[in-house]
């Protein structure tokens, strides 16, 4: 087999928990203040570990390499890599980063230019995942469950497009589900409320739609809610659309 096929075998195989670093990307507040964190969203990179480890096992420790510039705010960075059929060279760049500056530029760089070889472009499709907490920084007792996420997707267990991870005990977790469907409290509705004022299009809404379980669907007041947001928000794009063309 050749080295190509052995490099692309090795790139796509789908990324493991332990190569991911998940990161914060927005923190919605409960006050404008913005002193009373709730939930996290979060994005899943891989990381330079993995970057390393993966072409080491495509292509040969030797067999690759990656070099550094700086440009502007950040650093570009050119990975080289030894085929059968010759030299393969890409490049992607990251800007600095607030915290080492340096060192997170160059490390996110070369996790971008990675992707360029296929390495990582699975975590593009995750769905979202947000992270209910009172802090701005991921809590520990989210970490096996953002792990167990990684696993369900790469065994085709999850087709959720929007993941809710709350801090609830692993028994209750793993409990079996009931036969008859739990009632939806006001609380499921709240909180379905605050996520339908994040969405900006009916696409977004589709989506926090699909994530919901079918006796949340099946229920009218519900379904209701769902739609009468819908159709506010597409009055309300017409009517946007209406004054720019006036």
């Amino acid at each position: 087999m050749s080295t190509k096929v052995n490099g692309i075998q090795a790139l796509t195989t789908p990324i493991q928990p332990d190569e991911i670093e998940w990161r914060v990307q927005t923190v919605k507040y409960s006050d404008p203040a913005k002193k009373n964190p709730e939930r996290l969203t979060m994005v899943a990179y891989i990381n330079n570990r993995c970057v390393q480890n993966r072409f080491d096992s495509a292509f040969g420790w030797d067999k690759w390499s990656c070099t550094f510039r700086e440009l502007n705010d950040g650093f570009i960075c050119q990975i080289r890599v030894e085929t059968d059929s010759g030299f393969v060279i890409k490049e992607d760049g990251a800007n600095k980063t607030q915290v080492e500056p340096v060192k997170g530029g160059i490390s996110d760089s070369m996790k971008r230019c990675a992707v360029q070889f296929g390495l990582g472009r699975g975590l593009y499709e995750y769905p979202n995942v947000y992270i209910y907490n009172n802090t701005k920084y991921i809590p520990n007792w989210a970490m096996s469950q953002l792990s167990d996420l990684v696993r369900e997707i790469n065994n085709g267990n999850s087709n959720q497009q929007v993941v809710h991870i709350k801090n609830t005990p692993v028994a209750q977790r793993q409990a079996p589900q009931p036969t008859t469907p739990p009632a939806i409290t006001a609380d499921d509705v709240s909180e379905a409320q605050g996520n339908l004022i994040d969405c900006t299009n009916n696409e977004e809404i589709r989506k926090l739609w699909n994530s919901y379980p079918k006796h949340f669907k099946d229920n009218d007041g519900f379904s209701k809610m769902f739609k009468d947001y819908a159709n506010g928000l597409e009055k309300l794009n017409q009517n946007h659309h209406s004054q720019e063309q006036s």
